[in-house]
Formats: structure tokens, C-alpha cells, sequence
């Protein structure tokens, strides 16, 4: 039986055929219940109150729900933490508003927590997952197992559909049994790499359903005031397609209409012109990135769908006042 090196029973068993019984009760569970319906969802996870007003109780949301549900039922059954890196596709985020609880975005195991408290080592903890795991799993597009800085193992899983990266998945910390040496770290699990390898795999099969989800939030988060098909779909090519080169013609073409017709239809029926709205979105997103991560300037301009650091930069600026580096400074979360 595997334990934690502090002698607490990590669970044994967990074959494939408990986590087929787990993904059945996580997204069969009648539809999570007529509690989903109600004009008020409570969900309690341990300490945690989630509540879901009935004007966000949308088939959307259900989904990131239910996909939160899943990844803790992973938890429960592996004995490990588990957190999302959602900084691309926004696949649980419906107009910047998080949806799963704040715990799911930021590693909480005490062990990293009490790293972290060592403010060299938290930003090399931040180094670890932001400029080396997401980097790698976006490029990789496979689940692989990262050994961190402080000496424990996690394993990392990129939502991969339609070959397009969404977000990543890390499931750790953890001691694998290979390990040579004394257990250094009393609180953290003991697992085999066989086991740990099968959980990352069970949570790479549900890329499509978090990228049915990630479209639906899309689709939600495009105004309501928009008659136009066209316009419509084309909101919808750019908030999935923002790092990519986005011109009126090509837009025009994907929405199969001239790009005369289409520059004058987006803008009478957004207020603004087609390239102002991109810059905007844009934008938008590079604070994100900015606030969250530690990833290069210039990376987060080619993530962002800028051509090149200084272009990015001087728009930034034109737009919020500040130099993304300045941005960063005063926007950072600790």
C-alpha cells in the first residue's frame, strides 16, 4: 500500500474501472441534480461556498460546475491537489468573473504554500509552472511529469481539442516510488509513476468537454444586442482566434461575406470599428497575462496576437497609459 511519507494511507485500488465509476457519477449524476435548477446553487467543498446566482445558472456554467466536480473527484481518488492555469482560452471565466472556486486556480498544498512563504522561492515556483510547464505543455500537447525546484514531482496535463491548446491541469505535489533517498517532505504523497501517468491520461480525455465549454462561455460573452450573423460569428472567430493574424479580409472570408460589406456591418452594429475591437480584446487579455504570470513581454505579445514586442508595447501604452513592464508593477498579484 502506498502512503504519505507521514504515514498517512493514500487509498489503494484506484484502477480503471473506479475512475470510469467516478467520471459516470461526476457527469450523470442527473444532470448534478435539481440543485443546478435552483434559483440560488450551493456547492460546499470542504471550507468553501460557492454560489451561483440563477442569472448565471446557464448550460455554461453548469459545465465548469461539473468540470470542477470531476477534477475534485481526481483529488479525492489520487490523494493529490489539483489547479487549473486558465490564462489563454478562458474556459472557466464568463466576462473576466472566475468560475470555479479560488482554490482551483493556484496550488494550495501546504508544502507549496510553505515554499512560496520565500519570496525568491515563490517566483521560482511561478518560473516552474508559468515560463517552463504551461510553455512546454502548449508546445508538447501531451501529459507529461515536471520535477519542480523544491525536489517534488507534479504531473501536468494540457486540454488539448482540435490540436488547439486550452489550459493546463496540475495534479501533484508529489513523491513518486522510485525516488531514491529519505522522504524529505513528511506531507507530501507517495505515488507510483504508473498511477500518477493514468490520472493525467483520465483528465486529458475530457479536452473536447472542456472545449465545448470554453466555446459555449465564448458564445455567452458576445453581446446580445447583435442582429447580424455575420458579426456574431465573427466576435466568436475572434475571441478564439485572437493570437492568430486577424485581418477584415480574412474574418470576411470565414464569415463568407466581402470585406467592404463586413467592415460596415461590425461596425454599426458594434459601435466600433473591426480592428479597434481586436486591439481592445487584445489588450484585454495581455493584462490578464500580465497580472498573472511571469512569462516574457515578448512572449505574451506573441500570445496575444502582437507581431512584435515593441509594436505590442506601444500599443499597450496608447491604450491603458502605462508600459506593460509599468502594468505589470503595479498590477501584479503576490
Amino acid at each position: 500500500m502506498e502512503r504519505y511519507a507521514g504515514g498517512e494511507e493514500i487509498k489503494e485500488g484506484i484502477d480503471g474501472e473506479l475512475i470510469a465509476q467516478v467520471m459516470h457519477h461526476t457527469f450523470n449524476c442527473a444532470r448534478l441534480r435539481n440543485y443546478l435548477y435552483s434559483e440560488q446553487v450551493l456547492m460546499n467543498y470542504g471550507q468553501r461556498t460557492i454560489r451561483l446566482e440563477k442569472e448565471h445558472a446557464s448550460r455554461p456554467v453548469k459545465r465548469v460546475v461539473a468540470f470542477e466536480r470531476f477534477l475534485r473527484n481526481i483529488s479525492f481518488c489520487s490523494g493529490l491537489d489539483v489547479c487549473v492555469h486558465d490564462y489563454r482560452s478562458n474556459m472557466t471565466l464568463l466576462n473576466g468573473k472566475a468560475l470555479m472556486s479560488p482554490d482551483m486556480y493556484k496550488h494550495t498544498h501546504p508544502f507549496c504554500v510553505n515554499v512560496k512563504k520565500d519570496n525568491q522561492a515563490h517566483r521560482a515556483c511561478e518560473r516552474c509552472d508559468f515560463n517552463e510547464a504551461n510553455e512546454k505543455a502548449a508546445r508538447f500537447k501531451k501529459p507529461f511529469i515536471k520535477e519542480c525546484h523544491a525536489g517534488v514531482v507534479e504531473m501536468v496535463v494540457p486540454l488539448v481539442a482540435s490540436n488547439t491548446y486550452l489550459a493546463t491541469v496540475f495534479l501533484g505535489p508529489a513523491q513518486l516510488t522510485t525516488s531514491s533517498g529519505p522522504n524529505r517532505h513528511r506531507a507530501v504523497p507517495i505515488i507510483s509513476t504508473e498511477k500518477l501517468t493514468s490520472f493525467g491520461e483520465v483528465i486529458a480525455f475530457q479536452s473536447d468537454y472542456a472545449a465545448e465549454m470554453a466555446e459555449m462561455l465564448a458564445r455567452q460573452t458576445i453581446p446580445k444586442k447583435i442582429r447580424s450573423e455575420y458579426v456574431f460569428n465573427a466576435i466568436h472567430y475572434i475571441h478564439t482566434h485572437f493570437d492568430e493574424p486577424c485581418t477584415v479580409e480574412a474574418v470576411a472570408k470565414y464569415v463568407a461575406v466581402s470585406p467592404s460589406r463586413f467592415a460596415h456591418l461590425f461596425t454599426e452594429e458594434m459601435g466600433v470599428a473591426f480592428h479597434k475591437y481586436l486591439t481592445t480584446f487584445r489588450i484585454d487579455k495581455a493584462r490578464r497575462l500580465l497580472t498573472h504570470s511571469l512569462q516574457e513581454i515578448g512572449d505574451i505579445a506573441e500570445a496575444t496576437g502582437f507581431c512584435n514586442q515593441n509594436y505590442f508595447s506601444n500599443i499597450f501604452k496608447a491604450n491603458t497609459g502605462v508600459s506593460p513592464s509599468g502594468y505589470r508593477k503595479k498590477s501584479r498579484i503576490p
